[in-house]
C-alpha cells in the first residue's frame, strides 16, 4: 500500500510449514522509503528556486519596483542579495546525496523568522509600503511559512522513515 513518500508492505508470518501466511493481527508493516526526492529535499529545492528568483528580481528590479510597493530601491537590493545567499546555500542542500538534518532545521528556523518578520513589516507599515507592498510582504510571509511547514514536516518524516527502515531486512521478506 502506498502512503505518501513511503511504500508500507506487510511483511507476511510463515506457518508452522514455513509457508506464509496470510495477514494475522501480529503481521508487522515495513515501510520502504520510494526514492528519488523526499519531501525535505523537495521543499528545500522548490523554497531555492522561489528565494533566488525573488532574489534575482528585487536586484534586477528594484528601481522598478520602488515606486509600486513604496519600498526603497536599496533596500529591495539588500533583501535581494540576502535572498539570493540564501537560495545558494539551501539549494546546495537540497541537492546532497544526504540532505544535512541541520541545514533542514536552518532553513525552517530562517523562513519561521521571515514569515514572523514579514507579518510585523506588514502590520507595522515600517518603510511605508504601499497596499500593494503591504499585500506582497503579506503573500509572501504565507508563502514563506508554507516552506517552513513543509521542511518541518519532511524532517519529521526523515525520522519516522529512518527509524522505520532501520528495522527493515529484505532477506526476511
Amino acid at each position: 500500500m502506498i502512503a505518501g513518500q513511503v511504500i508500507v508492505v506487510p511483511h507476511l508470518l510463515p506457518d508452522s510449514a514455513g509457508m506464509p501466511t496470510s495477514l494475522s493481527a501480529t503481521a508487522a508493516h515495513r515501510v520502504l522509503p520510494l526514492g528519488g526526492r523526499g519531501l525535505l529535499r523537495a521543499a528545500l529545492q522548490l523554497d531555492a528556486a522561489v528565494t533566488g528568483l525573488s532574489g534575482a528580481g528585487y536586484l534586477a528590479g528594484a528601481t522598478l519596483l520602488e515606486g509600486p510597493l513604496g519600498l526603497s530601491a536599496g533596500g529591495l537590493r539588500g533583501v535581494g542579495g540576502l535572498l539570493l545567499a540564501y537560495a545558494t546555500g539551501i539549494g546546495w542542500a537540497g541537492t546532497r546525496r544526504q540532505v544535512p538534518r541541520a541545514a533542514g532545521w536552518v532553513a525552517v528556523w530562517l523562513n519561521s523568522a521571515w514569515a514572523a518578520g514579514s507579518v510585523a513589516l506588514a502590520v507595522a507599515g515600517w518603510g511605508s509600503p504601499t497596499t500593494l507592498g503591504t499585500s506582497w510582504i503579506a503573500i509572501q510571509a504565507l508563502v514563506v511559512a508554507g516552506f517552513a511547514a513543509a521542511q518541518r514536516a519532511g524532517l519529521r518524516q526523515r525520522v519516522a522513515t529512518t527509524a522505520s527502515t532501520a528495522r527493515w531486512n529484505p532477506a526476511r521478506t
